[in-house]
This record gives structure tokens, sequence and C-alpha cells, in this order.
């Protein structure tokens, strides 16, 4: 960590001595708390800075540009995207919850700098700085809750991928205000699970806000916290120490029991690790949404599991409109039980939806039509869309033939000729009188 340094020179003569105070260097520190930390999460960034009232967050690591990207957008350099900043408070601390979700990042490992100013990674000698070295590992677990605003009797499908085969499988806990339940869910071969929530049971949910947290035992297969009658109970401080209730005095409903739940399943003591997500029930949803499903590909290969696929359509709820994939190649499933992605929010029919491949812009083709390849598709209220999604290298507009002839013949067309990608170009080629034709070039 460097600086500059100011040195304030007073010279005073008190008995023939020169007092030379000097002052401090601003100092940039950046810490967060010990602890396995997994793409998708919240991480809460923390330090201090002397060096002014504003700090600039960046990170470099596996595809991200040597110059860095900001946190909020690893897809930009900062030479292009800017950089990520806080306030410095006045005894000099700041802080930033990085929110991971839905970001493009791979499993690695990445290093995050705190700055004193708009400097990139490169050129950090004289600017004061901190840094910390952050594993991220593919999450256990992982929620997707489809579609996230439902009516009164709409089915909801709750779904993920899980590392490993816990043998009792997934307990997904839900809590409204007026609604508690509690289910486990069986891993499917592919490390997938679901759990949906029949139109019979959402008929009977009051209008509200409903929190889903999912519970995944880890190593010791035994979820450590559960459900026992109106009580739940754990492993820590003691087996069966009741940690609250669901029912009668002093019980905890909605969003209270999620975050009594979820502080119980961050003791030290227990191994489950969990996700939470949040859905809504009201008598006037935004408006019927648009799902999407099909093949994906990047660079024409399958695009693997956990490639994220998000859309940008104006009106559209971007916490929702987005889906992570469990198979290989494909993102949500034809079969109406199936997950899709879900395209919400108040947005006109008609309305241009763009979608994103971990990040980049993806053309799109419908099946059913046969359409051609193009960049954006309409919005249409109800609708459930067959759409194949392709990113791959970007291709120039046009290429650029160069047609010669050596002497005793000729070639037509010949000098530069302007070829589209993907069309043909016909040429004739003649011999004079008296010659043969030696041979024909093309790349050479």
């Amino acid at each position: 960590m460097t600086g500059k340094l100011s040195i304030l020179f007073i010279a005073m003569a008190v008995l023939g001595l020169f007092i030379i105070p000097v002052l401090a260097e601003d100092t940039v520190t950046l810490t967060l708390p010990e602890g396995q930390y997994y793409l998708g999460d919240e991480i809460p960034l923390m330090g201090s800075s002397t060096g002014g009232t504003t700090v600039y967050l960046l990170f470099t690591g596996p595809g991200l540009p040597p110059e860095g990207a900001p946190l909020h957008n690893p897809n930009v350099s900062v030479y292009g995207g800017g950089w990520t900043t806080t306030t410095v408070l006045a005894d000099n601390s700041f802080g930033y919850l990085w929110k991971t979700e839905g970001l493009t990042l791979s499993e690695g490992t990445y290093t995050i700098y705190a700055v004193s100013g708009p400097k990139p990674i490169t050129n950090l000698e004289d600017t004061s700085h901190g840094s910390i070295v952050l594993p991220l590992a593919s999450p256990p677990l992982t929620l997707s809750v489809s579609p996230a605003i439902i009516k009164p009797g709409q089915e909801i499908a709750l779904s993920g991928v899980v590392q490993g085969t816990p043998s009792p499988g997934v307990l997904i806990w839900i809590f409204g205000e007026e609604f508690t339940s509690v289910v486990s869910a069986p891993i499917h071969g592919n490390g997938t699970y679901q759990y949906l929530i029949p139109d019979s049971t959402t008929a009977g949910m009051a209008t509200g806000e409903y929190h889903v947290l999912v519970q995944h035992p880890m190593g010791n297969d035994i979820f450590d916290v559960i459900r026992q009658g109106d009580a739940v109970i754990g492993t820590s401080p003691v087996p069966g120490a009741t940690l609250f209730t669901l029912q009668g005095e002093g019980s905890l409903t909605g969003e209270e029991a999620t975050q009594a739940l979820a502080a119980a399943l961050d003791n030290a003591a227990i191994d489950d690790v969990y996700r939470e997500a949040v859905f809504q029930v009201t008598p006037n949803p935004p408006n019927l949404p648009h799902a999407f499903y099909g093949n994906v590909t990047i660079d024409g290969s399958p695009a693997p599991v956990q490639t994220t696929i998000s859309v940008q359509v104006t009106g559209g709820i971007d916490a929702v409109n987005y889906l992570v994939t469990t198979e290989e190649g494909i993102y949500g499933g034809r079969d109406e039980d199936a997950p899709k992605l879900i395209v919400q929010g108040i947005i006109e029919n008609g309305a241009p939806v763009s979608f994103y491949v971990d990040g980049r812009r993806a053309e799109v083709s419908d099946v059913a039509s046969g359409s051609t390849w193009q960049m954006t598709y309409p919005f249409i209220a109800g609708a459930v869309t067959d759409l194949s999604l392709r990113i791959q290298d970007e291709q120039p507009d046009s290429y650029v033939i160069t047609a010669s002839s050596g002497p005793g013949g000729s070639i037509t067309p010949v000098g530069l000729i302007a070829a589209a990608p993907g069309s043909s170009v016909n040429f004739t080629i003649a011999a004079d009188d008296g010659y043969a034709i030696q041979s024909v070039l093309v790349d050479g």
C-alpha cells in the first residue's frame, strides 16, 4: 500500500533546534468477515480511508481485465465502465455490501481493491489502496422462484441445483404472516430439486409477501435445524434446543421467522447451508408473465450448467427476470411443470425483450416459427415460447475478397469484392489462348 507523503517543514530558532513535524501517510484498508463465500452471496466489505470522502472499488480475477472491473459490473473494464464507489464516513470508515447474485462470475480466486482515487489496478504506485484476496466457490445450493409474483390460485415452482447427494434431500421452509409450511424435496439424478406449490394451496394464501428458505444438510447429512410440532429445534446450543415457536404467544411468522431460522443456521456449530428468496401473492399482479425455455449455446457449444440467463425489458422486474441453468445446453423446460425463464413486470405487449447469457447479449430464434436469428423478441403476456439463444464471437458486417490473376489468364470479378457473412460469391476463371490454368490459390 502506497500513498503520497506530505512533509511540512517548520523552522524555529529555539535553542538552536529545528522542529520538523511529518504528516501521516494517507491509508486505505479493506477487510471482510472470515468464512467461506460462494457465488451468489452478499459479501460485506468494510474498511477505512484517510485519503478522501470516496473510496473506489474494483477487482480482478478469472476472465477479468488486468486493470480491473467495477464490482457492480464485471463485464466491463474500469476504463469504459468506471468504478464502484462508496462514501467514507466521518470516522474514516466505509462499508459496501457486494451482491454477487446475477453477476457474470466463475468459480475462482479474486482480488478486490479499495483505492483512494479512480485508478486502475495496473497503476496504483502513487495511490493509497488496500486489497484482499477472496476465493469464490460454486454454491452448494441455489434457489429459484418462478414466477415471483402470483395471484391466489396460481401454481408456483421452487427449484435449484445442489452439490453432493444429500440423502434427506433439501428442506424447504415457507413463511407468511398467516402461513407456515415445511416440506422436503428429493434430489434428482442431475443434482437438481423442485417443489411445486399447487394452485389449491395458493388459492388459500392471503395477499402479501412470503419468504422461502431452502436448507442443505451438508457434510453430516443431517438437518441440524428442523420443525417439531409447533417448535423449531436445533442441535445447538444443546441437542433438541427450542429456537423459536410457530404458534401461540411469542411465536414468529413471516420475515421474523425467516430471520430467526437464518440466524440459527448461521451458528458456527451448525454446518447446514441455506438460500433465501421471496414471492408475492396479490389479487392484481402486474400482468401475466411471458415464459421462455429452449436451447442455449456459447460459441457453438452447449452452455454449461449454472449459466445465468437474464433479460432486459422496459417495465421488467430485474430481480426475478433471470434463470440459472440446471442442464447443459438447455434453459428452462418444455414440460408444463418445468421451471422456465419468467419475464414479468408492468410490460406492454410487443415490448422488445433482450436476452443475455452470462452477461453477454444473445441472439434469439423462435423455434415454432423458424425465424431467423435476431437481437430481441416481443413480449406477449401469458405466452410460453420455445426460444433458442446463442452467443458467439462477433462477425464483421462484411468480408473483403481480393481476386487477381497472373499473366496469361483472367478472373472475374477482379479486385476487392465485398461479401456479407454467410453469403457466396461466384468467380469465373479463364486462360488466354495458348495458356492453361496451372493452379488456383484460396487463402494462399
